[in-house]
C-alpha cells in the first residue's frame, strides 16, 4: 500500500475543536465554584490554543505536515522538516474525520494525526479512507 498525503489547515477541525472546548468550558461554569471555574477556564484555553495550532492549524513546529506509508512502514514529517518512522497503532475512520494514531520509536507515547475532510482534496481524502479500511 502506497500512500503519501500532504496535510493542510482544517477548518471543518477548528469548528469541532472549538465547539468542544466552548462546551467543556459551559459544562465547568455548572460546578457553581467561582475560583475553580476560573481555574479550569485557564486550562481549557491552554488546551483549546495547543489543539488549534497543532491539530487544525498546523502552525506549530510539532505538528504533522505529511504522513506516507511504504511497506507497512509509516513516516510522519513534522512542520519544521523532522521525519519519524512509526507504526500505525489505531485508528478511526468516518466520512467528515479520520483519525490515526502512530507508535514512534523516539517518543514515548503514541502520536495522533488528525484529518479533517476539508484538510485534503475530496479524492485524496476518499483515497486515505478506502486504503486504510483495507
Amino acid at each position: 500500500m502506497q500512500i503519501i498525503v500532504k496535510l493542510s489547515v482544517s477548518t471543518l477541525l477548528a469548528v469541532i475543536i472549538t465547539v468542544a472546548h466552548v462546551g467543556a468550558n459551559v459544562c465547568v461554569w455548572f460546578i457553581g465554584v467561582p475560583l475553580l471555574s476560573l481555574i479550569f477556564t485557564l486550562l481549557i484555553i491552554l488546551s483549546y490554543y495547543y489543539s488549534l495550532t497543532k491539530y487544525a492549524l498546523l502552525s506549530y513546529p510539532s505538528s504533522i505536515s505529511k504522513i506516507w506509508c511504504q511497506d507497512n512502514t509509516w513516516f510522519l514529517q513534522t512542520k519544521s522538516g523532522n521525519i519519524f518512522t512509526s507504526q500505525l497503532q489505531h485508528k478511526f475512520i468516518s466520512r467528515y474525520l479520520i483519525i490515526l494514531n502512530f507508535k514512534v520509536r523516539e517518543k514515548r507515547f503514541t502520536v495522533p494525526v488528525i484529518i479533517g475532510s476539508d484538510a485534503l482534496d475530496v479524492n485524496k481524502f476518499k483515497q486515505l479512507r478506502r486504503g486504510l479500511l483495507i
